[in-house]
């Protein structure tokens, strides 16, 4: 029979196993959601499940842009220079003696 600490380090070892695992997973998820998302230069047209319905595309037509406003421009603001202050060691309030050794 295993003891309880060999059980214990794995199932420890198997749960940092699917954790690293879903991680991974995550991550690549997230990766390629984001190569989706990007804006592509030419509109793709599916192939649809039916040979018989054509495909169309419909365009929306674009608003203008809007005019970029100025920012506001930032003022600096005066900083001042702090004095430095030591900062006080801590004593401790019984004395520290040395642990006998054995022998």
């Amino acid at each position: 029979m295993r003891r309880p600490v060999d059980r214990w380090s794995t199932v420890f070892t198997v749960f940092a196993a699917v954790a690293l695992v879903a991680l991974l997973l995550l991550g690549a998820a997230v990766i390629s959601s984001q190569q989706v998302a990007a804006p592509s230069s030419s509109p793709s047209v599916s192939p649809s499940a039916s040979p018989s319905a054509s495909p169309s595309i419909t365009t929306v037509p674009r608003t203008a842009a809007p005019t970029p406003t100025e920012a506001p421009t930032l003022t600096p603001v005066p900083t001042r220079t702090l004095p430095l202050t030591p900062v006080p060691t801590v004593v401790p309030s019984v004395p520290v003696t040395p642990l006998p050794t054995r022998t």
